[in-house]
């Protein structure tokens, strides 16, 4: 289980001058599913304060619900980045806008290093395939974008919807993107795989 920080910036009144001073509270809290929000919603309602996370910054969606996009920082192995995404896990697959805004934001946020990204196909169906605005807005995105500091992106798990998906957004890739992408269809992983 992972360690994680949560920050609740206070602001108090400072006798000797008008304006405030900021206290910070530094709480430790084991992370596991949907755990970290209950504490964070707790400890809101019971100080009365804010809390703060980086994942407000990239994405308030998510803050407010981690199930609602999947595009998440895993680790950092030999100076890359790496990602992992699983669409068929996210609660609003359909917000394209959104999540195109999320993976954009998140990237940014770190700069011009180097990332790779697990995309987990496991449970990716039709629901998900017709998705085309997203596929293209991806592809958008990193053709103009984060093309340059992509490393690559493993595909795991992959579905027939997926390798369909893959072969119809090929004619709008240029090469040098396109054989970043590398489908992993030997057998079934683990995303602790790659960890």
């Amino acid at each position: 289980m992972v360690q994680r920080k949560i920050i609740i910036n206070k602001i108090t009144p400072n006798e000797s001058t008008a304006t405030g001073y900021q206290k910070r509270y530094h709480f430790d809290i084991v992370h596991k599913k949907g755990f970290k929000l209950r504490v964070c919603l707790f400890l809101q309602k019971r100080t009365g304060y804010k809390i703060r996370s980086l994942m407000e910054k990239i994405c308030k969606k998510c803050a407010l619900d981690p199930m609602s996009h999947s595009f998440k920082k895993l680790t950092e192995r030999s100076g890359v980045l790496v990602y992992y995404s699983h669409p068929s896990a996210a609660k609003l697959y359909d917000d394209t806008e959104g999540i195109l805004r999320h993976i954009d934001q998140m990237l940014a946020f770190h700069g011009n290093r180097k990332w790779s990204c697990i995309f987990d196909g496991d449970g990716f169906d039709i629901k998900h395939a017709v998705q085309l605005n997203m596929g293209i807005g991806l592809i958008r995105l990193l053709s103009e974008k984060y093309g340059e500091t992509l490393h690559e992106i493993k595909v795991i798990n992959p579905t027939w919807h997926i390798s369909g998906m893959l072969k119809l957004l090929s004619s709008m890739i240029n090469s040098t993107l396109f054989s970043k992408i590398k489908v992993m269809d030997d057998r079934k992983y683990s995303v602790f795989e790659f960890i």
